[in-house]
């Protein structure tokens, strides 16, 4: 995961690097290894947690948002799929918050 401030969002967002077809889990640890501060972890509410693969919106499911804090055990999940071009396999995904509600997987 990698901090990008000038997302194609107009807002600061993650960048996910996805290289193959399946289910993917990022934690709080993953996040703070990318480099958010443990302040704005510990302040930020998981159900504003966006998540976008080119300008299509991905469902999420976020283990432990119904409380509005993200803790340390707390992670989300997404079905991450690669790109098939000469040019590369790998797809990005950007995670963005902050904003409203995001989409999110069904039961």
């Amino acid at each position: 995961m990698q901090p990008e401030v000038d997302s194609p969002y107009n807002q600061p967002a993650y960048k996910i690097l996805v290289d193959q077809d399946g289910l993917y889990q990022v934690s709080y640890t993953d996040l703070q290894a990318a480099g958010v501060p443990t302040s704005e972890l510990n302040s930020l509410d998981p159900q504003t947690f966006q998540l976008f693969n080119q300008t299509d919106e991905v469902a999420l499911y976020v283990e432990g948002e119904k409380d509005g804090k993200f803790h340390p055990t707390d992670y989300f999940l997404f079905y991450g799929q690669k790109v098939y071009t000469k040019f590369t396999d790998t797809n990005v995904y950007w995670l963005s918050w902050g904003n409203t509600k995001g989409l999110r997987m069904s039961p």
